[in-house]
């Protein structure tokens, strides 16, 4: 059974790694 602990790392993994690549995609752009 998965802890909404885990969950909720994994998600918040996920939406720091996707506004890191945003971050970077924007450098880039501009």
């Amino acid at each position: 059974m998965i802890s909404s602990l885990q969950v909720s790392m994994r998600f918040g993994n996920k939406l720091s790694y996707i506004s890191m690549k945003n971050m970077e995609l924007t450098r880039l752009l501009i």
